[in-house]
């Protein structure tokens, strides 16, 4: 293929850094014009210098297994052309934002591409997307009780805020969905819980952005999370959601890892009538998901029981407790409504119990 051919067949008529590279593992470079090379603050002869021989070496470290992934998934689903977006390292220290349109020449295993600097573009967003998200909180944060970290509904608010709904809307039908991120530990582990909080922020706000403020969304402790949906037409309705989850969720996270979520769903009233029931048939479709390799939702389906799955009175106590004194049954009521481990969660009640127990 002659070099005047390899071109990139959409590049914009703007300034631009025109770049060369080797599809292998470094992104080797070629050639590049000198507005490629001043993108990350150098001039042509400081490069050769320097010895500026790759393109992944000056990309974010967090977003070197990213970029690979993008250039994969770019030549495989888009084919000859394909656009790409990353974090580079500038000269002086600091991260600028890179949008690459590429084009892959399989002859040469070669790809021909344009960058641009699009950091004042992704600064705008992210003060906008901070801006939505304490727009959306302000509007979750009107009634009932509140988790700190996501401004979402917490464990009680959840169970009073349908307790309301089914008392007015008996006849209706709604979706209930429980939500658990994959391998959050791992996150956690990898980036510390300040980045876990960051992670759990930005799921509730996504969460609250696909479902918006007439469903009842909530964070009833750790990574879990569930999401009430009222008065849905089908089956059909919340399969349309979940798909959206799972695909809006789907991403690299700065520390270069993939997140996902697994989703466990079950229906008012063809699954239950209570708080308990719904949360305890959600789980049991939750750990099937799981099962079957995560990121990904399952309805649940009597024959799912048979299995095992399901994390038992959970959904009672608030997780990982003994039966505590004052229960007096299966039916999730309570005689006391003393907390149990507060250095965690509160033990709260079920709906039936918290108009008569007040704080729970």
């Amino acid at each position: 293929m002659s070099e005047e051919k390899k071109t990139v067949g959409k590049a914009p008529n703007i300034p631009g850094g025109l770049f060369t590279v080797i599809a292998n593992e470094e992104l080797t470079l070629v050639r590049a014009n000198g507005f490629f090379y001043s993108l990350f603050g150098y001039t042509a002869e400081d490069a050769g210098q320097e010895g500026f021989l790759g393109l992944r070496a000056h990309a974010y470290p967090a977003d070197h297994k990213a970029l690979r992934r993008s250039i994969k998934k770019g030549i495989y689903t888009h084919g000859e052309e394909f656009e790409m977006e990353f974090r580079g390292l500038h000269r002086d220290g600091t991260m600028r934002w890179f949008l690459a349109r590429c084009r892959y020449w399989k002859d040469s295993h070669e790809i021909t591409g344009v960058l641009l600097d699009i950091t004042d573009r992704k600064e705008k967003e992210e003060e906008v997307r901070k801006e939505q998200i304490e727009k959306t909180r302000a509007v979750f944060r009107k009634e009932y009780y509140r988790d700190p970290l996501t401004g979402l509904y917490n464990r009680k608010g959840v169970m009073e805020a349908f307790a309301s709904l089914i008392s007015v809307k008996t006849e209706s039908h709604h979706g209930f969905i429980m939500t658990d991120l994959d391998n959050f530990k791992a996150h956690n582990d990898y980036g510390g819980h300040t980045f876990g909080d960051q992670v759990l922020e930005g799921v509730a706000f996504d969460l609250m952005q696909v479902f918006g403020e007439e469903a009842i969304v909530g964070r009833l402790g750790g990574d879990e999370f569930v999401v009430i949906m009222k008065d849905i037409s089908g089956k059909e309705e919340v399969e349309r959601k979940a798909v959206q989850v799972n695909r809006r969720l789907g991403r690299v996270l700065d520390n270069g890892r993939p997140l996902s979520l697994s989703q466990g769903i079950s229906l008012y009233p063809e699954n239950g009538t209570s708080f308990s029931d719904l949360y305890k048939r959600g789980d049991v479709a939750l750990y099937e998901a799981k099962r079957r390799g995560k990121n990904q939702f399952v309805f649940y389906e009597p024959s799912l029981d048979q299995r095992g799955f399901g994390s038992g009175n959970r959904s009672l106590y608030g997780g990982f407790f003994e039966k505590p004194r004052g229960f007096s049954g299966n039916d999730g009521r309570m005689e006391c409504s003393k907390p149990v481990n507060r250095g965690y969660v509160e033990l709260l009640v079920s709906e039936e119990a918290i108009g008569a127990t007040g704080n729970g």
